[in-house]
């Protein structure tokens, strides 16, 4: 598993440009930006699909993370990239992540977005939403490790 994390982790260029279709462009950024939070925010899918605009912060570049599984809430900082892909995917609904009728997507979309891309990027692993959450973990633990 730990291996699966780290390549997982080095993929993401690989991913992004694996974005799969078809799918609607305004849906294909809306994925784009829902794997990159997840990933580097260590978003659970329930967490990312309950992501409301009132949690980001766009002025000073602060995302409120309400955690799942009586996980402990906090305080992100989004930096540039993530601020200026975020602002385009505002509308009318107060989620973040929602689909073409403006509903809030589900745990089971980001779960078929993200295997449809591990297949489009040609892995050679079956991926889930939850390898972004290890990924993050293994990614800060190597870090601090020096």
């Amino acid at each position: 598993m730990l291996w699966q994390g780290f390549y997982w982790a080095n993929q993401q260029q690989r991913k992004q440009d694996a974005i799969p279709g078809p799918i609607p462009s305004t849906l294909a950024c809306s994925l784009d930006q829902a794997i990159k939070l997840a990933y580097r925010h260590g978003l659970r899918a329930q967490e990312l699909r309950s992501l409301r605009w009132a949690q980001v912060d766009l002025r000073n570049g602060r995302l409120h993370v309400n955690r799942a599984k009586g996980g402990i809430e906090s305080v992100h900082p989004l930096h540039g990239p993530e601020l200026r892909a975020l602002r385009p995917l505002q509308d009318n609904s107060p989620y973040v992540f929602t689909t073409e009728a403006s509903t809030p997507v589900t745990t089971a979309w980001f779960l078929r977005m993200i295997q449809r891309t591990g297949v489009a990027a040609k892995l050679p692993f079956q991926v889930h939403p939850h390898m972004l959450r290890h990924s993050t973990g293994y990614k800060l633990a190597s870090t601090w490790s020096g």
